[in-house]
């Protein structure tokens, strides 16, 4: 009994631990260091250029250290993206912890932070040392059940979300205009259907890599659907936070289907537009960092209520005694 009550206290101060570092986590912050990121990250990208374009041959190895530096800030911003993340949803799965659904749904937004992490390493592996140390193929087989495991443990926590709130009893009628949105959103399909030989693993030998990547390219535009799904519903307790956070939810996934066709787009045009491809690949690889900070911002809204409800809780607590406290004296 002594060893399960120590237990008990000891998990209890660790989740006392976690919270309190998730506190200081608000979507202002979130925001603000997505905004630092992004920048810091371009402020790296263009200055080398520059600095170049005159001393190319005397800087060299400042040319070197500023690509190291893009390197370490990009897949340092989003490691830092990924852990935070991972803290808040851990925190807001405790919090739904007598909620097998939502426990569930939340848990599997932290393996997807856990899997966006591994990505991150191994995207940053392959930047620094410009070689594929399992081989060409055996790398882009390793990135593809990377990204495609985390589209997949998103898709099944917005999934379990939206069955849970079915049992509350919201339903899932939608609006004409979110069947425009649906429409769009299925259209997609058969643009990246079309364009499935420009992916980068199109030309691998090894076949169920090749399949594996269309298929987790197909799941970006239902994971959107099924997200629109899931902010209409929130939307029908009158709106408010739920709905917001969830809303940037949905974004992040959104916006990551966009940004997939925007890379194709842009193999496809002309050489003649080379410079302006190139300032279209540096948006999007800024708006590719920024896309996942939008699933932090959904978590960090989603946790900022779980301390709300706290702290009202407790001044409405301290109000009672004290009130309690004067009546009896």
């Amino acid at each position: 009994m002594r060893n399960e009550s120590r237990s008990s206290e000891r998990s209890h101060d660790e989740h006392a631990g976690l919270a309190r570092w998730a506190s200081a986590l608000t979507p202002n912050r979130v925001a603000l260091g997505m905004l630092a990121h992004v920048a810091l990250w371009w402020a790296c990208r263009w200055y080398p250029t520059e600095y170049s374009a005159e001393h190319s041959a005397a800087h060299s190895e400042a040319r070197a250290f500023w690509k190291l530096a893009e390197g370490v800030v990009r897949y340092g911003g989003m490691s830092i993206a990924c852990l935070t993340m991972m803290v808040l949803t851990l925190v807001i799965a405790r919090e739904h912890r007598a909620t097998r659904r939502l426990n569930f749904a939340w848990l599997a937004l932290t393996a997807h932070a856990g899997v966006a992490l591994v990505r991150a390493w191994i995207e940053f592996s392959l930047y620094y040392y410009d070689s594929y140390p399992l081989g060409r193929w055996w790398m882009g087989f390793l990135m593809q059940v990377v990204v495609v495991g985390g589209t997949l443990l998103v898709l099944l926590s917005m999934l379990a979300m939206v069955q849970a709130y079915q049992l509350v009893g919201l339903s899932l009628k939608l609006a004409r205009q979110d069947w425009l949105i649906a429409a769009l959103a299925l259209t997609l399909l058969p643009v990246l259907i079309a364009y499935r030989n420009e992916f980068t693993e199109a030309g691998s030998p090894l076949v169920f890599t090749r399949y594996l990547q269309q298929f987790g390219i197909y799941l970006l535009p239902v994971a959107a659907m099924v997200g629109l799904v899931l902010q209409r519903q929130t939307a029908r307790m009158g709106g408010g936070q739920l709905a917001s956070a969830l809303g940037w939810l949905t974004a992040y996934v959104l916006v990551r289907a966009v940004l997939v066709l925007a890379a194709v787009w842009i193999q496809e045009m002309p050489h003649p537009l080379t410079e302006f491809n190139a300032l279209l690949g540096t948006l999007i690889a800024a708006a590719w960092q920024a896309a996942l900070w939008l699933a932090v911002i959904a978590t960090a809204k989603r946790a900022a209520m779980i301390f709300s409800a706290r702290s009202e809780l407790q001044k409405n607590f301290t109000t009672r005694r004290l009130t309690v406290s004067v009546e009896t004296t």
